[in-house]
Formats: C-alpha cells, structure tokens, sequence
C-alpha cells in the first residue's frame, strides 16, 4: 500500500476508534499503521534528495503534506489514548466504590457537568490542533519565502539591480515576519484564554 493508502485508512480506523466501532484489535492496527506512515515518510524524504531538481520540489510538497498527516494522526491517537486511560481508570474506581460501599452511591458530579466539561475539552483539543497546524503553514511558507528570498539575492546579483529595489524587499520580508509573529501570539493567546 502507498503511503496515501495508509493515511487514508488511518482516519478511517481513528473514526472506529473514536466512536467504539470496528474489531478487538483495532487500536492495534490503529498504532501499526501511524507507525508505518511516520516511516514512509523518513524514507520519502530520504528519497526526495535522489530526485532531479525539477520534481523535487513537486515530491517535497507531497511529502510534506504527508508528514502533516502522520503528525496529526499520531497526535489523535496519543489524545484517544490518554481519554482512554482516564476512562479506564474512572470506570476502576467507579467499580471499586461500589465494591467497598455496598449500596452506598457516591455521585462525583452530576453527568450534564461531565459532558460540558468533555465537550469544552474537545472543543481546546480541536483549537490546538488547528492551531498547529496553522503554525506548521506558517513555518513551512517562512522557509518557502526564504528561499525564495535566496533565489533573488542571486538574481539580483547577476543582474546587479539597484539598492532601492532590494531595501524595499527587506521592507517587505520585515512586514511578513511581523504578520507571522503576530499570528502566532494570536494563536497563543487565543488557546491560552480557551484553556484558562
């Protein structure tokens, strides 16, 4: 299978997971399959260097885009995991009280507490991740405008343009770089008041 196939089959098993359907072993397969994408993709961006330079940049956007998704993927499953364990280890105790008391039931909260809890819970968990995946895109197009930025030192050079032209252009990459910081304090200070 292509390693498309496998992420692809990833948000299936991770949406089985998250709604408690699908076969006894499924988290096994779950961790197998997130395991052999975050491979796939060391090895493609291992192969990307052997490629000529017209179709590297082409294949590097595909891998990227892939190691997002593994990144993603392996931060659900370890957030399913943790629910997991606290699930598992409510459910003891839940059992073990009524072990030990008998008849005697002891509420811990009332159950529409809990489920606005999870739901706020669920809502942060989304924020963040949308919220690093957009500093993920931030990164990556920094390093795009780098290069780019690269591309026309050299240019210019060859083409010996003149001072003004390029004291613009730091104009510029100072602007963007203070549009980027500013995202991303945004970002910080939006999830910071989420999850005070």
């Amino acid at each position: 299978r292509t390693a498309k196939q496998v992420s692809m089959k990833i948000v299936h098993q991770l949406e089985q997971l998250e709604t408690g359907t699908g076969e006894p072993d499924l988290h096994s397969q779950t961790t197998n399959n997130v395991n052999t994408l975050a491979r796939s993709v060391t090895t493609l961006q291992n192969l990307i260097t052997h490629e000529s330079a017209s179709r590297r940049q082409m294949l590097r956007r595909r891998v990227d885009e892939l190691d997002s998704q593994s990144r993603e993927h392996k931060a659900f499953l370890d957030k399913y995991n943790r629910q997991h364990c606290i699930d598992t280890e409510k459910e003891q105790r839940e059992q073990l009280l009524e072990q030990v008391g008998g008849e005697t039931v002891i509420q811990l909260g009332s159950y529409d507490e809990s489920k606005k809890i999870n739901s706020t819970h669920k809502a942060a968990d989304s924020i963040e991740m949308q919220g690093k995946a957009v500093l993920e895109d931030l990164l990556k197009q920094r390093e795009t405008l780098k290069m780019a930025q690269r591309k026309m030192w050299d240019v210019a050079n060859k083409l010996k343009l003149s001072g003004t032209l390029m004291r613009m252009i730091e104009r510029v990459q100072t602007v963007d770089k203070m549009i980027v910081y500013a995202g991303m304090l945004g970002t910080v200070i939006l999830l910071w008041f989420l999850l005070a």
